[in-house]
């Protein structure tokens, strides 16, 4: 039993534990348990609660959303985290600026890119600029997809939307020139690299020593 079960049980909440009844409870109240079972990252008891909340006719209201999405994301649930997304959206609401960011963070670097990319979309709809870490994550996503073309354009943008790309962000796109055999671009991004004190790793140092010698 978690921390959150433990003290729910000491005040009397969860006695004989029956979800049905449970949700009969006032309406304010379940938010807030979904909020601290997501704490404590307990999947199993926020998907019970979350889905009893609609089958007793309560819907979910954007804080629920929220607190369900960002717990599914981190916990590496995408495809039940991206289903209440796209369920949310259906119903005319957007997530909250930390839920995108770490949504579409999480989503990027588990290779989800398709998904990424569409919550993405959302979040620029919303009126909400992009962070380092939702650029960093698609970057990661795209790159691991082989989608040359992908991480340049984002890359691009997160420089147009006056974000200092990382050293990994630099790497993986130094990595992408030079398998493209771009040494022209290649050589322009490791000068502006080093401009900003980053250093490539050996590995990268290596192929564009080779890539300039074949040159």
């Amino acid at each position: 039993m978690g921390d959150v079960e433990r003290q729910l049980k000491w005040k009397g909440f969860l006695r004989n534990w029956d979800p049905k009844a449970f949700c009969r409870m006032q309406l304010h109240i379940i938010p807030c348990l979904i909020y601290a079972f997501a704490r404590e990252g307990n999947v199993g008891r926020v998907k019970e609660i979350g889905e009893e909340m609609v089958q007793e006719g309560f819907g979910r209201d954007e804080m629920t959303y929220n607190f369900m999405i960002y717990m599914y994301g981190k916990r590496g649930h995408h495809d039940l985290a991206f289903h209440l997304y796209k369920d949310m959206k259906t119903g005319g609401r957007n997530l909250d600026t930390i839920t995108y960011i770490v949504f579409i963070d999480s989503l990027g670097k588990a290779g989800k890119i398709t998904e990424a990319a569409d919550v993405m979309s959302g979040m620029l709809d919303a009126g909400i600029k992009p962070t380092l870490r939702t650029f960093s994550g698609l970057t990661c996503g795209y790159a691991k997809a082989g989608m040359g073309v992908d991480v340049e354009e984002t890359f691009n943008c997160m420089v147009r939307f006056g974000i200092k790309p990382t050293h990994l962000a630099y790497s993986v796109m130094l990595d992408i020139l030079l398998r493209s055999n771009e040494t022209k671009k290649s050589m322009t991004l490791y000068r502006e690299m080093l401009s900003w004190g980053f250093k490539p790793y050996q590995g990268l140092i290596i192929r564009m020593l080779r890539t300039k010698f074949n040159s």
